[in-house]
């Protein structure tokens, strides 16, 4: 990512070092708990419903049902997904969307996220905020997520771009010394999207970080030019 940010530079770009406060984290987390705990339930029902016929689950509780019968005795090749099940049933018993604690988290808590980010790009003169997409390592299969150096399981960007409605682009920026790759995201207020766009192909252009993959290469007669 440190060479990613000094090729940005090289480029003409000005970078800053901003320090987003530890509050503004921590509240994403808990205000992204609440929202997604209490919009899971009808946004994946109404899914279901939707796009599957019958004899598919139709509902959030058919799938937690089926999670919970694969964990508890798992298929042969069927490894679960202790974190996801986690969730499905946090989300089971999260309170409706008529909740007054939900009403204020989405309508002011949302607002409140929006108009912290703009201060922060006021305040510094920024025309976007850049950061890597994920900042650990992807972990392998079956291993025991690992928190980050702020104590997280994963990158604040996404959460808080999604949060203030704000558009957000990945690009990628490399690889790390074992091989997994590496994205770099830009995130800025409302409308922004073509001067993101601009700063991302101008990113991937002088880059070309992006790598043809060895391990599924095309298949005859296909061809990807990166």
């Amino acid at each position: 990512m440190n060479a990613a940010i000094e090729k940005l530079k090289t480029c003409g770009a000005t970078g800053i070092d901003v320090q987003l406060p530890f509050w503004l984290l921590h509240f994403k987390s808990d205000l992204e708990s609440i929202l997604i705990r209490t919009e899971s339930v009808p946004s994946l029902n109404s899914y279901l419903q939707s796009s599957f016929p019958p004899r598919y689950p139709r509902t959030h509780a058919e799938i937690l049902a089926m999670s919970e019968k694969v964990a508890s005795s798992p298929p042969a090749g069927i490894l679960a997904n202790p974190g996801r099940l986690d969730m499905y049933r946090a989300e089971a018993g999260a309170p409706p969307p008529t909740n007054p604690y939900y009403i204020a988290a989405r309508d002011q808590g949302r607002a409140f996220v929006k108009v912290s980010m703009e201060a922060i790009l006021i305040q510094d003169k920024l025309d976007a905020i850049v950061y890597p997409t994920s900042t650990k390592p992807i972990g392998k299969i079956g291993e025991t997520p690992k928190r980050n150096s702020r104590g997280l399981f994963d990158n604040f960007g996404l959460g808080l771009a999604s949060l203030a409605g704000w558009p957000e682009l990945t690009v990628p920026a490399g690889f790390t010394s074992e091989g997994l790759p590496v994205g770099i995201s830009f995130s800025g207020p409302q409308f922004s999207d073509m001067k993101l766009l601009a700063f991302g192909f101008a990113f991937e252009q002088a880059t070309h970080a992006l790598r043809q993959p060895v391990i599924t290469p095309c298949l005859p007669g296909d061809k990807f030019n990166y």
